[in-house]
């Protein structure tokens, strides 16, 4: 008809008039999936600290257990100079609430995963000095949750390089409280330090309980260190943990990605197959990074 104009169109016919490149609604999904992830990963690390880290610190302790008992018959034990952070160097038994645990030298976050740690600035457990010990209240096995309960008399067994040692429980405090007097010459104390919280995962103060050594103690050698990081005292966070983090997040996003081009371009089944165990390790590693930025003692 004479006045009107068609759409001007290519050659296979289409409509060459402009379309978004962008729709609202697209924007609006990538964002939901996005906030969807970011839930994901949220409730997917509580479950880990709540579920899987009593499992993993198990782990670990089958394998200290395993690898400290040929020490201890080997007598290659170490007890004095400057040991490595994560090295066995205890056993600790106290009946009076079920605990058995191998203790680690270091008392960082990352140390604490495995276990019990014992602070690098201070004597091993009976040597002459004040030892301390911290322990978890809430994760990774809980090994220090009963024992702010010790009553005064309470046996704690110890046993290191040096040999076997029994303690008595003399009492509890918490921040702020009058410490115990000094030690006399020669003699031996060992303090467990915890975390005390009224609401899971949180940490709200410490709590020491000290133990008196039965007997003389034993020489602490020389060459410990004097002066440890700020992260390895009661309550702190492993600074030195958010690069890590940061970095694991980027391999987890870098999977994810990988793990979408290959369902399109490769197959379901085949991606699912060799893609979970990736997205599962980088999910495992993110999640330990993070933990790091805890307090040490939760």
């Amino acid at each position: 008809m004479a006045g009107t104009t068609a759409p001007v169109q290519d050659r296979a016919g289409a409509d060459q008039r402009p379309r978004p490149v962008n729709a609202p609604g697209g924007v609006a999904i990538s964002a939901i999936h996005a906030l969807l992830l970011v839930a994901l990963l949220t409730f997917g690390f509580v479950g880990y600290l709540v579920g899987l880290s009593p499992l993993q610190q198990l782990r670990a302790q089958d394998n200290l257990h395993d690898r400290i008992r040929g020490e201890l018959a080997q007598a290659t034990t170490p007890f004095g100079g400057a040991i490595e952070p994560g090295t066995p160097v205890a056993v600790i038994t106290i009946d009076a609430v079920d605990l058995r645990a191998v203790v680690v030298e270091g008392t960082s976050s990352a140390d604490l995963l495995a276990g019990p740690g014992h602070r690098r600035d201070t004597p091993l457990p009976g040597q002459a000095g004040v030892s301390l010990l911290y322990g978890r209240a809430g994760t990774f096995g809980a090994p220090f949750r009963r024992v702010p309960d010790l009553p005064a008399g309470t046996p704690i067994e110890v046993v290191t390089g040096q040999g076997a040692f029994t303690f008595r429980v003399t009492g509890s405090r918490r921040d702020g409280d009058p410490v115990p007097a000094p030690l006399a010459a020669g003699a031996g104390r060992l303090t467990l330090v915890t975390a005390e919280s009224t609401r899971p995962l949180t940490a709200v103060s410490t709590v020491f309980v000290d133990a008196t050594l039965d007997g003389p103690a034993q020489p602490a050698p020389a060459g410990r260190p004097a002066l440890i990081p700020s992260y390895e005292r009661a309550l702190r966070s492993d600074s030195t943990a958010g690069f890590p983090l940061v970095l694991w997040l980027q391999a987890l996003a870098l999977a994810a990605a990988g793990l979408t081009w290959s369902r399109h371009y490769w197959g379901r089944w085949e991606t699912w197959i060799v893609g979970s165990p990736i997205v599962l390790a980088c999910v495992w590693q993110t999640y330990e990074a993070a933990v790091r930025l805890l307090p040490n003692l939760l």
